[in-house]
């Protein structure tokens, strides 16, 4: 599809106060969600820096999750004043939290780069004698929690989490409460099926982040993981607080209802979270297991069915096989 550009703001004009956007594509929530899920939070411009650290010049505590950093920072106008970029964390002397923030690049910063950076003027042949990029000596880049966290995600990509969670871990010693590395961190221990450490990483990522409904949901499908029943009911409840129609989080209280026998309440929940989230075809084969569990297997058929075309739609190969088999079960071939 064709999309209209965004226009490009004036970052020079954005001062303390002023509310601001975050838009991008969220990481997808393992157990939960098999693709990245949109997102777009409202927050304030806490500070502008003077002298600031790789561009990173606006400060913001709108809620921003993995995954969406290189997303833009719109203004009110949804004019593009910003690049989402690095977490922070304001912290008291006693170690008391204050406030978890983001850091964005004004975009004025970043065409001031751009159009000074050697990569977008025309190479020029070197005269003879001059040294080229073969033969002149490179400058390391400071090492970063953020290029830590970046080398990180590439090697979770691959499969290596282990490789993964050695980089956060390097990360969390140059930045103790970067959002991000205990956010990332959790979702490699939670592939390597480690959930308890991937619970205490998520109880870091809320103490940061107090009012992310996208880390209630995680954390209680991790709490569901380990049999805390309850514990996942509590997070599903507060998701649903911070964010009335998380789909998500009625998904987690529901499971969370379910294992402990309350079945008018468990439905209820999941027919809400199908009802937010008509699209997502793991909702449909929780529901589905429910149901079977349950011996309304007609039903329990129907949803199974509804999952399959859904991920056959959607390309994905595993997840229609998983529902085909389950169809197969039922059916007795």
């Amino acid at each position: 599809k064709n999309y209209r550009l965004a226009n490009i703001g004036n970052s020079d004009q954005i001062q303390e106060g002023m509310t601001v956007y975050v838009v991008g594509w969220a990481d997808v929530l393992p157990g939960i969600t098999s693709e990245r899920t949109y997102q777009f939070t409202e927050g304030k411009i806490r500070t502008r820096l003077q002298k600031s650290e790789d561009g990173y010049g606006l400060v913001y505590n709108n809620e921003a999750i993995p995954g969406m950093s290189g997303g833009p920072v719109l203004d009110q106008q949804g004019r593009v004043v910003g690049i989402n970029g690095r977490a922070d964390t304001e912290v008291r002397k006693d170690g008391t939290l204050v406030a978890s923030l983001r850091l964005g690049i004004p975009i004025n910063t970043f065409l001031a780069a751009r159009k000074n950076s050697p990569s977008t003027n025309t190479p020029q042949k070197p005269a003879t004698g001059v040294a080229t990029s073969r033969t002149t000596p490179v400058t390391s880049r400071k090492i970063t929690a953020e290029g830590l966290i970046s080398l990180g995600g590439a090697k979770a990509k691959r499969g290596d989490y282990q490789g993964a969670i050695s980089d956060y871990n390097q990360a969390l010693q140059l930045s103790p409460n970067n959002y991000d590395a205990f956010y990332q961190r959790g979702v490699a221990y939670h592939k390597q099926k480690n959930y308890q450490a991937a619970l205490e990483d998520f109880n870091q990522v809320i103490r940061l982040s107090p009012k992310n409904a996208f880390a209630y949901v995680f954390r209680g499908n991790l709490r569901f993981q380990l049999d805390d029943y309850q514990g996942a009911i509590a997070d599903g409840n507060q998701a649903i607080r911070l964010e009335p129609n998380s789909g998500y989080g009625y998904l987690v209280r529901g499971a969370g209802r379910f294992r402990l026998k309350d079945q008018q309440g468990a439905f209820a929940d999941f027919d809400r979270s199908i009802k937010l989230l008509p699209d997502k075809p793991k909702v449909y084969m929780v529901r589905a297991i429910a149901r079977q569990i349950s011996g309304d297997k007609q039903r329990a058929l129907a949803d199974y069915q509804k999952a399959a075309a859904l991920f056959k739609q959607q390309g994905d190969e595993d997840g229609y096989q998983s529902a085909v088999n389950e169809i197969k079960k039922l059916q007795g071939i």
